[in-house]
C-alpha cells in the first residue's frame, strides 16, 4: 500500500511525463485507490490545476463508502464525464441471478437459508457468483 506522499509523487511524475510527451486525452485508472488515505486531495489538486481536463479518470476500490464519500469532494469537477457506481448485487438480485423468483424463495425457508448462506460466502460479485476460474477456492 502506497502512502499519501508516495501517491502524490506518482501522480506528479505521471503529470510531468504527460506534459513532456505532449500527451492529451489519457485514461488514468486508479485501482484500489481508497487504500491511500486522503488520495482524493492529490487528484483534486491536479484537477483544479486543469491537468486532467482532457483525460478520463477511473477510480475504483474495495471501499464503496470511501469512494462515494470522496466523490462529494469533487462538486462541479466532472467535466463532460459522469459518475458510474458499481455495487455488488443485493440478495434479491442474487436470487434472480441464481434462477429463482423472489416470491418462490420466500415461500421456502430452507431454500432461503441455503441461498443466503451462499450469498454470504460469495457476496454479490459476478466472478464469485459464477465461480470464475481466476478465483481461488478457500
Amino acid at each position: 500500500m502506497a502512502s499519501f506522499q508516495e501517491f502524490r509523487e506518482i501522480i506528479s511524475e505521471f503529470v510531468k511525463e504527460k506534459r513532456k510527451r505532449k500527451i492529451n486525452g489519457v485514461v488514468l485508472i486508479l485501482d484500489e485507490v481508497t487504500s491511500v488515505d486522503d488520495w482524493w486531495k492529490v487528484v483534486k489538486f491536479h484537477v483544479d490545476k486543469g491537468e486532467f481536463s482532457k483525460d478520463v479518470i477511473v477510480i475504483s476500490g474495495s471501499s464503496s463508502l470511501g469512494i462515494s464519500k470522496s466523490v462529494e469532494r469533487f462538486p462541479g469537477r466532472r467535466g463532460l464525464g459522469k459518475e458510474v457506481l458499481v455495487l455488488p448485487l443485493s440478495f434479491p438480485q442474487f436470487v434472480e441471478v441464481k434462477g429463482y423468483r423472489p416470491e418462490e424463495v420466500l415461500s421456502d425457508s430452507a431454500l432461503t437459508v441455503s441461498l443466503f448462506d451462499e450469498y454470504k460466502i460469495k457476496g454479490g460479485f459476478p466472478k464469485s457468483i459464477n465461480e470464475h476460474k481466476e478465483l481461488k477456492k478457500r
